[in-house]
């Protein structure tokens, strides 16, 4: 129990041989394991270079070669509680090295998260952590509540801005990097006056997340659809940053001679953040329909993810003989999608287009067979009738 609340706690310290040894063997044990389920799935290598580079190009080469859709939703899954390790032992021990506990948080930041896990490993224990403690319901602070809803849509402004109009990418850093940052600000700001609950803190993060969804929707920036689709990572995300905000505004207060948490190393992570979007960028673009409409309060919305983002290459229809002296009629689709991160759009995009298939073929079927029901199962008679690549 002790080593489970060291790695997934916010409370114990984090000294320099602890952090050495713990990082050592988690990364040593996620690559064998990666490796493992790769080779055993995939059939393909899994190469370190894709661990060292912030381009997720080799990692999606590698997963799009697998036979089994499933495999990256389960490498994602348990890739999350080492992500929350490496940040929160890492915010733990910039703090007892002496460093603001906000540089910790570069574990995040690409290329950046190097130059810090080295300088954690090698810099001798100076200053102290002061894990937060539990409290009891009491107000927020006004000012800073209304400052970290502030700050969190214009930071999604800034972002969605920077990401698709100047890099022409919805990457990672927009999906995930984005909420999570929110979180740490909506955390910090509730709390640096002040310890509130934990729960009061991720009531403001949730609503700082709904609220810069509500400002895209009102604007006319984003419609429902893609809003309700991003919302529960968004969430989840924004959990996450807003336990770790939390503690960075305990843990900071109590330096020597604080009394106040400084803001300077949030500011420097905000940013941080756009020039993580500039990683991700892609130079294939195409002209295409649109693919889909988009439901908002207005007539017409044309957010940029619907240019070039999917785009489909290729179809066919097979006419199958089967042995009865019947035929059975499939379809197959080719396209790319230009969404990170690629496992989570990629199963919303799977079904969107197996649904189209399902509609055509039902259509063909009722139609050759001269009937207009056209409820009956799949006529395709396979799982899936998409292909993607």
């Amino acid at each position: 129990m002790r080593v489970l609340t060291l790695l997934f706690g916010l409370r114990q310290p984090v000294d320099r041989r602890t952090y050495v040894i713990a990082g050592l063997v988690l990364a040593t044990f996620k690559y064998a394991l990666d490796y493992t389920i790769v080779r055993v799935v995939a059939g393909a290598s899994w190469s370190l270079l894709a661990y060292l580079t912030p381009s997720a190009i080799l990692r999606d080469s590698v997963l799009g070669t697998a036979a089994n859709s499933w495999l990256p939703y389960v490498m994602v899954a348990y890739t999350l509680p080492f992500a929350w390790i490496g940040l929160t032992m890492s915010v733990r021990r910039a703090a007892d090295a002496g460093f603001s506990p906000w540089s910790g948080v570069w574990f995040v930041v690409p290329l950046a998260n190097y130059i810090m896990i080295t300088v954690l490993c090698f810099a001798p224990s100076r200053g102290t952590w002061s894990p937060p403690e539990r409290t009891e319901q009491m107000p927020v602070p006004l000012a800073n509540a209304l400052m970290s809803l502030l700050f969190s849509v214009l930071l999604s402004l800034a972002m969605l801005f920077i990401s698709v109009r100047v890099f022409k990418e919805y990457g990672t850093s927009l999906f995930l990097g984005t909420p999570l940052v929110i979180g740490l600000v909506a955390g910090f700001l509730t709390n640096r006056d002040g310890l509130v609950s934990t729960t009061q803190t991720l009531s403001t993060a949730f609503l700082a997340i709904v609220l810069s969804a509500g400002v895209m929707l009102l604007f006319g920036i984003e419609g429902i659809v893609c809003i309700a689709m991003i919302l529960a990572p968004a969430l989840g995300m924004a959990a996450a940053g807003a336990a770790v905000g939390r503690a960075i505004a305990a843990g900071a207060a109590s330096g020597p001679g604080r009394r106040r948490p400084p803001t300077a190393g949030m500011a420097a992570l905000m940013l941080a953040l756009p020039f993580m979007a500039g990683f991700e960028t892609t130079f294939d673009v195409e002209a295409q329909p649109p693919p889909m409409q988009e439901w908002s309060p207005y007539a017409h919305i044309h957010p940029p993810h619907l240019d070039g983002y999917f785009r489909s290459t290729r179809g066919e229809f097979r006419l199958i003989e089967l042995p009865n002296g019947k035929t059975r009629l499939e379809g197959s689709t080719w396209y790319e999608l230009d969404l990170a991160p690629f496992s989570y759009w990629s199963l919303i995009a799977d079904q969107i287009v197996h649904q189209i298939h399902l509609r055509v073929l039902r259509h063909v079927k009722a139609e050759t067979e001269g009937r207009s029901d056209n409820t009956t199962g799949s006529p395709c008679g396979l799982p899936s009738c998409g292909q993607r690549r």
